[in-house]
């Protein structure tokens, strides 16, 4: 989806053309695409030529306690993945900085993916998965954050996340907590895209590709399957809960049995550390944006739901 128009930035239109992907002397179009929670994104359009800018909100960047906001991650992240049909081409990036006085902010350029935002279709989306994760991180790159590599480690940081909340629904959350979270650490660790919900998933002329790649990390592949499978997560993006075939259809379709397995064994620990983030945000959005806080509180009441059905 669109919204209008919008002023476009000196500085942006400067380096487009310096790369010679726009001229400065001909019309461009720069509309709003809806979407995303944080930073802002646009569709700038030539002619035949589109391309996807995205202005990062860098004001929180360090302060999400599960899917920190970290430009030049990004910009690894598709330079790493650039040959792997996966994301988007990257094609430019700066940091923030001041430009004639005028601060700009930290931006990445990438190709337009001409399409529509993920809606059904389990199968495609267990398929691209499996291939980001069957792919061997040994040693794993340096600039990819560490993240928990049990059940344990992610009840930890589920523990840590509440420490930050100031709510009544904490001794509700508390005792959906599991007992006695596997310990068993993985061993095969894989990239991790981070911010895997169903949102993020672009479904192209090129195939599906996945998009917002500012906090992946390298840890356990079951992770990014509890984004994309969390009830709550799913309601950001379809009115309609995934079906139980539809769930199905992404287990067989997951070609690593393994992680599956260990999915279905440790689910409410995953899904719980997702629980006390949904709390985190509907707390911390309150005030500054109620319409974003509702929307985690129905997150979160989804969540529990799905807790509560596994007991």
């Amino acid at each position: 989806m669109k919204t209008k128009l919008q002023k476009v930035s000196p500085y942006l239109l400067e380096r487009l053309s310096r790369l010679q992907l726009l001229d400065p002397q001909q019309t461009v179009l720069f509309t709003r695409l809806c979407g995303g929670m944080t930073n802002q994104v646009y569709l700038l359009t030539q002619g035949e030529v589109r391309v996807t800018v995205k202005m990062y909100d860098t004001s929180t960047q360090a302060t999400n306690p599960l899917y920190p906001n970290l430009p030049a991650i990004e910009v690894r992240a598709l330079d790493y993945l650039s040959q792997s049909e996966l994301a988007p081409q990257l094609l430019d990036s700066w940091e923030k900085q001041t430009v004639n006085r005028c601060e700009t902010s930290a931006t990445l350029v990438y190709e337009y993916l001409a399409g529509s935002v993920w809606q059904s279709d389990t199968i495609a989306v267990a398929q691209l998965l499996s291939r980001l994760h069957n792919s061997t991180v040994t040693p794993p790159p340096d600039w990819l954050r560490p993240l928990p590599l049990s059940a344990y480690e992610a009840c930890l940081h589920g523990d840590a996340i509440l420490l930050q909340v100031n709510a009544p629904e904490i001794s509700r959350l508390k005792q959906l907590r599991p007992n006695s979270p596997s310990r068993e650490q993985v061993v095969e660790k894989s990239f991790v895209h981070g911010d895997c919900w169903g949102g993020n998933f672009i479904q192209s002329e090129m195939g599906l590709r996945l998009i917002d790649w500012q906090c992946p990390g390298v840890g356990d592949a079951v992770e990014d399957i509890t984004n994309f499978l969390s009830p709550g997560m799913m309601s950001f993006c379809r009115d309609e809960p995934l079906s139980d075939d539809e769930r199905q259809d992404f287990f067989k379709s997951y070609d690593n049995a393994a992680v599956i397995e260990r999915y279905k064994r440790d689910t409410a620990s995953w899904h719980w550390r997702l629980a006390c983030y949904y709390l985190y945000r509907q707390a911390h959005l309150n005030d500054v944006n109620p319409e974003l806080s509702d929307g985690y509180g129905e997150a979160l009441a989804k969540e529990v739901a799905y807790l509560q059905a596994l007991h």
